[in-house]
């Protein structure tokens, strides 16, 4: 069961701008909008984008340990004769600068080699649910999600794929029964 938990769509209405700036982060940013359709069906999607620059080491020399990255999203939920319903989605894309220690036969025994490594990836949550009185509450939720590293020498890919399906029943007013049945596949790829 994946839960991912965060606040409704009709509770983030309206415009959020927030930055922030330093020696080692140049900018954090992120813009978030939030509104209503005329059926009441509430929405949001926002933006963030964060780069960090290189720290230094002690003698003064980058570290070469550079970040960006950027992430998009959106939220709608809405209800419908009874069944609410939300889709969640993100997507992000990035890189990591790193310094890796490769180890060589001559002198010097290693030598620090420059590694970026490419982020990329997304998921999207669809979950329904009815609870309203004690007879027959149920959920649903598929969530799908993709991530993928690629480094100069190595890539690697994970697909998830999650269904869980969920009934509440009451039995004899002082007794509930829950049962469900969930599945999840995940496929990881590797090469290099």
């Amino acid at each position: 069961v994946i839960n991912i938990i965060t606040k409704r769509a009709d509770e983030t209405q309206g415009v959020l701008v927030s930055t922030t700036t330093g020696t080692v982060e140049p900018y954090v940013a992120a813009l978030r909008y939030g509104g209503q359709f005329a059926n009441g069906t509430s929405y949001r999607g926002y933006v963030k984008g964060r780069k960090v620059d290189d720290f230094d080491l002690p003698d003064g020399s980058s570290a070469g340990d550079a970040a960006e990255l950027l992430r998009a999203g959106f939220r709608v939920d809405g209800a419908r004769a009874g069944v609410s319903w939300s889709v969640l989605g993100d997507v992000y894309s990035g890189r990591n600068d790193s310094v890796v220690p490769v180890p060589t036969f001559a002198p010097p025994s290693v030598v620090l080699t420059p590694l970026t490594t490419d982020l990329h990836g997304g998921d999207v949550l669809i979950r329904a649910g009815h609870d309203e009185g004690t007879e027959g509450n149920w959920t649903a939720q598929f969530y799908a999600d993709r991530n993928q590293r690629d480094e100069p020498r190595f890539k690697s890919r994970v697909d998830t794929i999650d269904l869980d399906l969920q009934q509440r029943l009451t039995w004899r007013s002082r007794n509930e029964l829950v049962w469900g049945l969930g599945v999840r596949q995940i496929d990881a790829q590797t090469s290099g």
